[in-house]
């Protein structure tokens, strides 16, 4: 199904509803706020800078909401901690692997289906704390809404305003630009896959190594609408119309992914906690 909604997810609105929101509560503080993660997730989503050094940053996250991952191998069968993973293997993360291999036959996704991970809180929460931490983060600024509440929470009470979980699952590990060898057959696909939208291509351009796409409606294809052929994907242009048409990469790594949904009180607060971490930050009494 085609859906008219706006070219920015609601996650990504969120993100940048709170710079507006933050600048407003903290304007008398001599405090700037820059979105810095964005599709980015081994960057924090906000920085608070003063003087254009970073202090520390926040988290943005309307729930529910993914809260970080790390990628498994399997060797000899068990899972061990993949290089590719951005950062170093911990004592949480460790404990999870251990709880994967113990009862391995239950936590061997098939497909792309995910497997909900049977962990204590505890280990769920301090993983989170750390990877959080590990990026520089103090807070989470959430919301279960557009437009609405915002609560601040400070990363070391995560257990108490979110439920977390975690799956293992496979998960296809990224996507390039399309070889220009490629172009011509991948467009052949991309017109016979977009019949069923009622959709056509009217012009196609090439932006360097990118190859972008303008269609007859300027209307916005759901995630699963825009996978085609055998090895293609449609990712939307940000800055304009139309599509730029991806490879998608063939591996298909493990990952364990980490999620948050809020429990909170559904109202702002947790405001003071933020202005005691800057002021102290800026020795400012």
């Amino acid at each position: 199904m085609v859906s008219l909604t706006g070219k920015l997810n609601d996650w990504e609105k969120f993100e940048l509803e709170t710079i507006p929101f933050l600048e407003k509560i903290y304007h008398d503080l001599p405090v700037a706020f820059k979105r810095e993660g964005g599709q980015n997730s081994t960057k924090s989503d906000i920085c608070v800078l003063h003087d254009m050094n970073e202090l520390f940053s926040l988290e943005a996250k309307l729930t529910p909401s993914q809260s970080g991952q790390f990628v498994l191998l399997e060797e000899q069968q068990k899972y061990i901690f993949s290089a590719e993973n951005k950062f170093q293997n911990n004592k949480m993360t460790q404990l999870i692997i251990d709880e994967l291999n113990a009862f391995k036959t239950k936590y061997t996704p098939k497909g792309q289906k995910a497997v909900i991970v049977d962990i204590d809180t505890y280990v769920l929460a301090n993983w989170i704390k750390d990877h959080y931490k590990n990026k520089g983060s103090r807070f989470i600024i959430t919301s279960t809404k557009i437009n609405d509440y915002k609560a601040i929470i400070p990363i070391n009470e995560v257990e108490r305003f979110f439920e977390m979980t975690a799956v293992i699952r496979r998960k296809k590990s990224g996507t390039s630009d399309v070889a220009r060898y490629k172009v011509s057959s991948c467009i052949s696909e991309l017109r016979q896959h977009l019949t069923a939208f009622g959709l056509e291509i009217i012009e196609t351009k090439q932006d360097g190594k990118k190859t972008l796409v303008l269609l007859n409606k300027d209307i916005i294809l759901e995630k699963n609408e825009r996978y085609f052929g055998d090895e293609y994907f449609l990712s939307p242009n940000v800055k304009g119309n139309g599509y730029f048409i991806k490879s998608r990469a063939k591996t298909n790594n493990l990952n364990v992914i980490f999620q948050l949904k809020y429990i909170g009180p559904e109202k702002s607060f947790g405001f003071e906690h933020l202005e005691r971490s800057i002021r102290k930050c800026l020795s400012i009494e």
